[in-house]
């Protein structure tokens, strides 16, 4: 944008001394020089340096965005490597609750012609379904 404006003001000053632009086009008939840019080069060296400087900045803010998009692109990272880490927890969350349940199955077919030993397994069924019922939400 900047770089934008002064390349238009330096189009402007280049007409402006070449003196193509008269009264009648609009411009009027004060094309005096102001006092602290007496000649054409002078006019040159400021727009110039304003250039120069607007690049500079352009040139800045480059570098920033290249940086701050490395930065993106590392937190992008370290998000997959944490994303795939949860993922594997899950997976192993989800074999321990299967084992769990696979042994209180397996618990509940040995004990489960005796009489006193299936009662108290019918007691301890709940937990059963607990684990079933918490193994889910901790999986979301």
């Amino acid at each position: 944008m900047a770089i934008k404006k002064v390349q238009k003001a330096w189009r402007q000053l280049r007409m402006l001394f070449s003196k193509k632009q008269t009264s009648s086009k609009g411009v009027g008939t004060d094309l005096s020089i102001p006092e602290h840019c007496q000649t054409e080069n002078v006019f040159t060296f400021v727009v110039q340096n304003r250039l120069a400087e607007a690049v500079a900045e352009r040139d800045t803010l480059r570098t920033e965005k290249d940086r701050m998009e490395k930065d993106l692109e590392m937190e992008r990272q370290t998000v997959g490597r944490a994303q795939k880490e949860i993922d594997e927890l899950k997976k192993e969350l989800t074999l321990l609750k299967d084992l769990v349940e696979s042994t209180l199955n397996i618990a509940y077919l040995i004990d489960g012609s005796d009489g006193d030993k299936a009662d108290k397994l019918d007691h301890q069924s709940p937990v059963i379904s607990d684990a079933a019922a918490i193994a889910p939400v901790l999986l979301s």
